[in-house]
């Protein structure tokens, strides 16, 4: 399978990888090596005009990086170190961090619309291989081969799509005729719980007698072997998944934020301290060793607009632009989930899926703040709190 190098930022993986700090280093040397001539005074806005830019914590070559911006990224220049002439020299970016000036073009730009995960399509290419293309005509250059097993996002173009092409966002073109069209979840969890709670996850006799369906929450007053009682009446523990409270493990600084995520129950609840803030329903990794998502207490690694995913050789599998991504253990994130809505049972290669929704909340609720048009903040390395992530096995009842 071909990869872009954006695609290898990460493969499911917390670690950014070696080829993308290459891409990075290139970008940046060539651009030096050009040199900047357009002196501005600060505060001015700049765009990014290499492929990828790395944020430095100060303004020195070997400070700790801090984040990543993609090309086109807008910034606001606060101050030049030691001027903003230097062809050597750094852009600070207020008390978030330093960009080499070299890497900017301190013109004025013309920022197009913001591509959220909101506004974009989707869709699938199934086990039939596919070109993408660089022209939107079948007899154009190929830009890759044998794309298969692969989620997808795509530019919204009516008249491209009346026309029969669709355009991905990272390039090419497909047949739409070849390309499942996808229609993200409208799931969304439950603000400021009254916990316990229940969500319903299964349309059964027993929900439709008391007039519920699928992913609707009713309060919890018992919860007894088989089934819980509820304000609608008894529901079995088959139709439903169960968030109940719980302790913020020992090690957690007083009012820190945290998330408490029950595989048994397929579910996470959002705390700040002893008070729950959120709750919702996830889908896990699936109940095999190479899928498994590892329970343990962990902290957020990285915090990434969106990240493109790949599996294995033995599993392979593609999915461009995982939106509301925090790596926190290995190659396991919490991420929104575009391409299925079977929220309550366990669906992923060991990540933690949220709906689109609930993903974007969780990413602008935990810490650490992204700064606006950053792609990834790295919360250690600019030394900033970051979310914990508590994954139990199966929660206590």
């Amino acid at each position: 399978m071909a990869f872009s190098l954006i695609s290898r930022v990460a493969v499911c993986s917390a670690i950014l990888s070696a080829i993308f700090v290459w891409a990075a280093s290139a970008n940046e040397e060539s651009s030096l090596a050009r040199g900047s001539t357009d002196a501005r005074i600060p505060p001015f806005m700049a765009a990014v005009k290499t492929r990828f830019a790395r944020v430095h914590l100060r303004p020195e070559a070997d400070s700790p990086e801090v984040g990543f911006l993609r090309e086109g990224a807008t910034v606001t220049v606060t101050e030049c170190k030691p001027d903003c002439a230097s062809p050597h020299g750094w852009a600070l970016l207020g008390a978030d961090g330093a960009i080499k000036l070299a890497l900017l073009n301190p013109q004025p730009v013309e920022v197009p619309s913001a591509l959220t995960a909101e506004n974009l399509w989707y869709g699938r290419a199934g086990k039939s291989a596919i070109r993408i293309l660089k022209q939107p005509r079948l007899d154009g250059p190929i830009l890759a081969r044998n794309q298969k097993n692969r989620e997808m996002a795509f530019l919204p173009n009516v008249d491209l799509r009346a026309r029969g092409w669709l355009e991905r966002v990272e390039g090419g073109f497909v047949p739409a005729r070849r390309v499942q069209m996808l229609t993200p979840s409208r799931f969304q969890g439950e603000a400021q719980p009254e916990l316990p709670l229940a969500f319903v996850v299964r349309n059964m006799r027993a929900t439709a007698r008391v007039g519920l369906q699928r992913y609707d929450r009713v309060p919890v007053r018992e919860i007894n072997k088989n089934s819980v009682t509820t304000d609608r009446g008894p529901l079995t523990k088959k139709a439903v998944r169960v968030v109940t409270r719980h302790s913020p493990p020992p090690l957690l600084p007083t009012g820190a934020k945290w998330v408490f995520v029950d595989i048994g129950q397929q579910t996470l609840t959002a705390y700040q301290g002893e008070t729950p803030v959120y709750a919702t329903l996830i889908s896990s990794g699936k109940d095999h060793d190479e899928s498994e998502t590892h329970p343990g207490l962990y902290r957020a690694e990285h915090k990434m607009d969106y990240s493109d995913m790949h599996g294995e050789p033995d599993e392979p599998y593609g999915v461009d632009r995982v939106p509301y991504v925090l790596y926190f253990h290995k190659n396991e994130a919490l991420h929104g989930t575009y391409w299925h809505d079977h929220f309550g049972f366990p669906a992923s290669h060991g990540c933690v899926n949220l709906s689109p929704a609930d993903a974007r909340w969780l990413f602008e609720w935990a810490p650490p703040r992204l700064p606006e048009n950053w792609s990834t903040i790295d919360p250690k390395a600019a030394g900033l709190s970051s979310l914990w992530v508590l994954i139990k096995e199966k929660a206590t009842m």
